[in-house]
């Protein structure tokens, strides 16, 4: 699960990098006297010259606190735990002047709009820097992010196949 995670965080710092935002990773000491790490990728400079500190997360809808809600409310996972993030960092990021973004993305592969609202901002900042269309460099993005997510996905499921004897099973 957390190479899953990892995976998607280099993706979007190095979008930031290419996008010419000066991005860092995995910032210790953000909130002095906490150990509390609320940025997976730090922005020093964002919305009116403001910091930003991404946090990136993934959350299935099929997990027990919220798979009845998720059933029938189309990203719901997603704004569960963008709540739970919010209250467990924003306060803290805003008091020393940094703007939180949680970018939440379901198992299954739905985004919070904050994170498509900063994916698309960061996608338009790269075609930018590389004289290309934003649509194609913005698409690119949602791409690799999203294979990235299901590669992570297929490898924790692989992972956790039982392993049946090949009289079962048939040998491969």
């Amino acid at each position: 699960m957390l190479l899953r995670h990892n995976c998607l965080c280099d993706i979007l710092f190095t979008a930031c990098r290419t996008a010419a935002l000066s991005p860092r990773k995995e910032v210790p000491s953000l909130i002095p006297g906490s150990a509390s790490g609320p940025a997976d990728v730090f922005l020093p400079v964002r919305n009116q010259g403001k910091p930003a500190a991404l946090d990136v997360s993934i959350i299935s809808p099929l997990q027990f606190l919220v798979v009845d809600e998720a059933a029938v409310s189309q990203g719901y996972a997603t704004s569960y735990d963008e709540r739970r993030k919010r209250r467990a960092h924003e306060g803290d990021c805003a008091e020393v002047g940094v703007e939180f973004v949680p970018l939440l993305v379901e198992t299954l592969g739905g985004w919070s709009e904050d994170a498509i609202s900063l994916i698309r901002e960061v996608g338009q900042l790269q075609a930018h820097q590389l004289g290309q269309l934003p649509s194609s460099i913005t698409g690119h993005l949602f791409q690799r992010l999203a294979v990235s997510l299901w590669r992570g996905n297929a490898s924790m499921w692989a992972s956790r196949l039982p392993s049946v004897p090949h009289l079962v099973d048939g040998v491969l």
